[in-house]
């Protein structure tokens, strides 16, 4: 059985994600785990996107951020046991490429998805990670992006 690594925060929840997780589901056998690093000191994002719960803001203390962090994973766990995955997880570190490393310290994956805001305000592809996360552990990563919801 396939066991695939989900490292993400804001977009658990997010379509985008969801249909990741189809796709895997629909190739065969496999089981989801879900890491949901801390998030701190996220900076003002005006959109909403991925999940229904709000992004954070820059005066997020470590409790709310990480209140939100568990309200975040239980809904995707919810999501995606909807769809019939097997999936458990768990809040990680707040630095998303070590929080992958603590998840590989207690078992192996054959892939890693990362799951970001869009371009134009994800600090996680600016900061490279999903690269930075294949090049440290060898196993394939694949970034799904959330999409900005529009609202008119």
């Amino acid at each position: 059985m396939r066991q695939i690594l989900i490292v993400a925060n804001q977009t658990l929840g997010g379509e985008p994600l969801l249909d990741a997780a189809r796709e895997r589901i629909a190739q065969g056998p496999c089981e989801f785990t879900l890491v949901v690093p801390v998030l701190l000191d996220t900076g003002d994002v005006i959109a909403t996107v991925g999940s229904e719960l709000p992004l954070l803001g820059p005066s997020t203390t470590y409790e709310s951020a990480r209140t939100e962090a568990v309200h975040r994973l239980v809904a995707c766990i919810q999501a995606l046991s909807g769809l019939g995955a097997t999936v458990d997880g768990d809040i990680g570190v707040q630095n998303p490429v070590e929080a992958v490393g603590h998840c590989l310290a207690a078992k192996a994956y054959d892939e890693i998805i990362v799951s970001t805001l869009p371009t134009t305000v994800s600090r996680w592809l600016h900061q490279d990670v999903p690269h930075r996360v294949q090049r440290k552990y060898g196993i394939p990563v694949t970034t799904v992006t959330a999409r900005e919801r529009v609202t008119t």
